[in-house]
């Protein structure tokens, strides 16, 4: 399996807008230092247990005080698809997959072993990563379990020296990466000419243009010689991270399992790309990209990007200077996030996308990308070489200089020493890109940024911007004018800017405090209010304007939940009872209002009073649905307040800019790209009778975007969008708000009762929904053909089905958990088919919930297939069915599902998260009534659950008239 961790988001923005943004991002340094002979003049933190056996085989173990329910275990191999030849494209990324494969000592697959359902694992235990340097297993075993640690063990050393890689396995895997391509390539034009442009700047970059019949020619024995040269004790290391009993013990059995390993006797020589990348003499491209079919808006801007190589960072990661001169660069980084969104105000000219102190599959140095209009791309190029250039000639003033610091040291530098992601990030940066880790080496970088002084920092700055950009890369449309551009034309433009004048870098002046003295005296007003206790930690308050506030205390499970906030509320009005005409306006009046800024302040001056408060944009947020709309907030408690004067103003005093509503009209159409999963999935919605917009995604509940839903956006008015939002959420009489957290009641109900009891109320009714659905759903069986939408290039078979059974009581908790276990096990169930029968499949997940919006019970799943496997899997998916209504399911599979649903549900087994899940427990209670459960009875009645239980739900449920399958497929069934 795979983990997407260089998902990036896409800000488009209006018309003649640009968009900026930067990135800092480095490389492996580990072979180099190597080369050169150069040793690590910091030693590794003596907290760690490491060693080197004498093969090469790298082994590192951290012990954390703090109890642990898992045992992290990593193996990481310092090969990836840069070690492959230019025409071998994959390659690395299907060994990663071939690990799932047949095995050494687990034939069938580590993931359907019988080792791993003994110890409780599941496959969301396993899964792996690879990138351009560098390839990544994980292996999440239960804590304290000798069993489990033994089986990560003898797992990693398979996968050193134990992959069977088979022909049929081979072919299984090609099948998997397609389907993985065509499930999370959104744009493949924009992928293309990316991939063009990084293949023809970097060495060992691959293009990946015509990606698909490139994965399709890919040949086993070339797969088999990738791991052969590359998968070899001396480029491997393991890590185990977590509470460790016996250090000694767990050192013993990795050099036992690993010592015996040999390495080639010819060992292939990795590619140094890095070195023959900063050897090359500085570089000009232009790419072409067409044009998308599915946007509903072409895409016709242009693409700057920048690349200030840093080799003296690069060859000098493992000592302090290296260290020190990453932190510099950092805040370079942070610094031009600050100014180019002071430039751009808000986006008006361009944006921020993302800034980051290193991607480990990049380069040293500085790349600045930037999105212009056609017409305006040399205009955003020097707008760019200005705000270098004054960095560069005057450098920044002492009070900026002390912000930065500030903010880099709380957003950076936080101790997080009993948090096994922070070990894990720092020892792959150890093993896998050369960066020293030294004992106490977050106090160490924070002495170093506490003693830096103005002059050294404004001294680097001029150092660093001197020179370059070495390389720049230009994309643009097909039938652009900059595709004719010149490298010395381009280069010259640089010049002009720094050898003219340029005057000092000035911030636009804005207001240091979201409320005026007025609003603020206002607020000071005694609020009246009932309180009605429910329990210890949940206290109930009427607030004299209607409002009812609910506030729970929550003790902290994990470092994640440590200070934590949740606000969530409802109230009971929605769309469905507004008119047709002006629909559009009422779903997106929460996205418009946020867009326009509040009390005379843009959205992006409110962006920076959040950022310096350590808040960044989505923490807090509005929705509206077809039967009820609501808030939602995610913060600290010392932020509390302050996310507390944004609800209050937004409410209170929204700006209203006609022009902020313009732009953001723009905005949506451009950055719009629907897909099939998207329609496929809406169609399904539609057909089954469900009218919600809103879908939950990572806690928030956001507007659901078919392709259907954004054409709306031009029916939209900021009159009525104003209007709609006052109607929504301008009355605090229909209100409840749930406020959940790691705090003692009485320290938060002051500030909580100010804000919300002097919300405004009593401004309009709320009109009642009917509960009737639009859509009568038939009796089942029934299948339906999902039409394909227009203009998209459909490779896939998209098959999904859904059992939907009424439910007479929605507060049947017990209910609810048997419905989630038994969906539970039929993905359990849907892995095989990838993992034993073969079939290329990528994903599998199989959800059995209440839909509380419809009050019904509903077990479902959609699958991305190849078009000649779909009729055999729907005929597997069908016999998964029968299968659990006929024979009792293994003891093991069931306590697999119920730690999963124990876990995912409730947070009973101490994850991160406990805090908001028990927000929407309680927030379920007061908006559908769900019958309240504490962890403990939960837990007692999950484990009660039997193999017969889940047969006779099964029975119950997997009935005919219940089931309503979907297709959508090119050609015809």
């Amino acid at each position: 399996m795979d983990t997407n961790k260089n998902n990036k988001s896409t800000f488009i923005g209006a018309k003649r807008v640009w968009t900026f943004f930067l990135l800092l991002i480095s490389l492996n340094t580990f072979a180099q230092a190597k080369l050169d002979g150069s040793l690590d003049s910091l030693p590794l933190d003596e907290n760690i247990r490491y060693g080197q056996l004498k093969n090469g085989f790298t082994y590192y173990i951290k012990s954390l005080s703090e109890p642990q329910s898992k045992l992290q275990m990593n193996l990481y191999v310092r090969a990836g698809s840069n070690h492959a030849e230019k025409d071998e494209i994959n390659i690395s990324h299907a060994v990663e997959h071939l690990a799932f494969k047949a095995t050494k000592n687990f034939p069938e697959g580590i993931g359907q072993s019988e080792e791993i359902k003994d110890v409780g694992m599941t496959i969301y235990d396993l899964q792996a990563f690879s990138g351009s340097k560098y390839t990544e297993y994980f292996f999440n075993a239960p804590g304290n379990n000798k069993k489990a640690l033994k089986t990560g063990l003898t797992y990693f050393k398979d996968i050193v020296d134990g992959l069977l890689l088979t022909d049929e396995d081979i072919e299984v895997v090609r099948g998997e990466l397609r389907q993985e391509y065509l499930l999370k390539i959104q744009d493949p034009n924009k992928i293309e000419a990316d991939t063009r442009l990084t293949s023809s700047i970097y060495p060992c970059s691959h293009d990946h243009t015509n990606f698909l019949s490139q994965q399709a020619k890919m040949d086993p024995q070339t797969v088999r010689a990738f791991y052969e040269d590359f998968y070899r004790p001396d480029l491997m290391a393991i890590s185990v991270i977590g509470t460790i009993r016996d250090i000694d013990q767990l050192e013993t059995l990795i050099k036992k399992a690993f010592d015996d390993l040999n390495n080639p006797k010819n060992p292939k020589k990795p590619k140094n790309c890095d070195s023959l990348y900063f050897k090359r003499p500085q570089q000009f491209f232009t790419i072409e990209r067409k044009t998308d079919p599915s946007k509903l808006v072409p895409n016709k801007k242009v693409n700057f990007h920048l690349f200030y190589r840093d080799p003296e960072t690069f060859y000098s990661w493992s000592n302090s200077q290296g260290l020190k001169k990453l932190m510099l660069t950092d805040l370079l980084v942070e610094l031009l996030v600050r100014r180019f969104a002071d430039i751009s105000k808000g986006c008006s000219l361009f944006c921020i996308q993302n800034a980051s102190l290193y991607e480990e599959d990049m380069l040293a140095g500085l790349l600045i990308e930037a999105e212009a209009d056609n017409d305006l791309y040399k205009v955003a190029f020097q707008e760019i070489q200005k705000g270098l250039t004054q960095l560069e000639k005057h450098g920044i003033s002492e009070e900026e200089f002390q912000q930065l610091k500030q903010s880099y040291s709380r957003n950076a530098l936080s101790y997080r020493g009993e948090d096994p992601r922070y070990w894990k990030e720092q020892i792959f940066s150890h093993f896998v890109l050369g960066e020293a880790l030294p004992a106490q080496k977050k106090q160490m970088q924070k002495d170093f940024i506490d003693n830096l002084s103005l002059r050294k920092f404004n001294d680097y700055l001029k150092s660093f911007l001197s020179t370059g950009p070495d390389d720049i890369g230009i994309i643009a449309p097909t039938g652009s004018e900059a595709l004719n551009l010149q490298e010395d034309q381009v280069r010259s433009w640089i010049e002009e800017q720094k050898k003219g004048p340029v005057e000092e870098f000035v911030y636009s002046e804005a207001s240091n405090t979201l409320l005026r003295p007025e609003q603020v005296k206002n607020l000071n007003k005694n609020v009246h209010y009932k309180v009605k206790s429910k329990a210890n930690d949940i206290k109930e308050y009427h607030l004299e304007n209607g409002l009812r506030l609910v506030i729970q205390s929550v003790e902290p499970e994990s470092e994640m939940d440590k200070g934590k906030v949740v606000i969530n509320g409802f109230s009971r009005k929605g769309v469905c009872t507004i008119p047709q005409e002006e629909y559009y306006s009422a779903i997106f009046a929460p996205e418009i209002i946020l867009n326009s800024g509040i009390n005379g302040l843009s959205k992006h001056e409110v962006e920076q009073q959040m950022k310096e408060k350590g808040l960044y944009p989505g923490v807090l947020s509005f929705y509206v649905d077809r039967k009820e709309s609501g808030v939602q907030g995610f913060a600290q408690v010392d932020q509390l307040e302050t996310i507390l004067q944004l609800l209050y103003l937004y409410i209170t005093s929204p700006n209203e800019s006609e022009k902020e509503f313009q732009k953001w009209k723009n905005d949506k159409l451009e950055s719009f790209t629907s897909s099939e999963a998207v329609e496929f999935y809406h169609s399904i919605k539609e057909k089954t009778g469900d009218p919600s917009i809103t879908d939950q995604f990572k806690g928030r509940k956001s507007l659901f975007g078919s392709m259907e839903t954004t054409e709306g956006i031009g029916e939209t008015d900021l009159n009525e969008a104003r209007k709609y939002f006052k109607y929504f959420f301008g009355d605090a009489t229909d209100f409840t708000i749930v406020v959940s957290g790691d705090f003692e009641i009485d320290e938060v109900t002051p500030t909580l009762v100010r804000y919300f009891g002097n919300l405004p109320s009593g401004t309009s009714k709320v009109t009642t929904c009917t509960t009737k659905t639009e859509n009568t759903l038939p009796k089942g069986p029934e299948i339906f053909v999902v039409p394909t939408p227009p203009n998209f290039d459909h490779k896939n078979v998209k098959y999904g089905w859904k059992y939907i059974k009424d439910t007479p009581k929605s507060d049947n908790w017990k209910d609810q958990i048997e419905v989630e276990v038994l969906g539970k096990l039929v993905n359990i169930r849907g892995w095989d088919l990838r993992f034993k029968q073969g079939f290329a499949i990528y994903d599998v997940l199989v959800l059995g919930e209440l839909n509380k919006k419809m009050n019904r019970y509903e077990i479902s799943s959609y699958l991305d297939l190849m078009p000649e496997q779909y009729p055999a899997v729907r005929n597997e998916v069908h016999k998964i069915f029968e299968d659990l209504k006929s024979d009792l399911v293994s003891k093991e599979d069931l306590q697999q599902a119920v730690q999963y649903v124990a876990s995912k549900r409730h947070k009973l087994y101490g994850s991160p998260g406990a805090i908001q899940k028990r927000n929407e427990q309680l927030f379920d209670y007061y908006k559908y009534g769900q019958a309240l459960a504490s962890p403990d009875e939960m837990k007692e009645y999950l484990d009660s659950l039997t193999p017969k239980d889940m047969r006779r739900l099964a029975n119950k449920f997997f009935q005919d008239k219940y089931l309503y399958e979907f297709v959508m497929k090119e050609n015809e069934l």
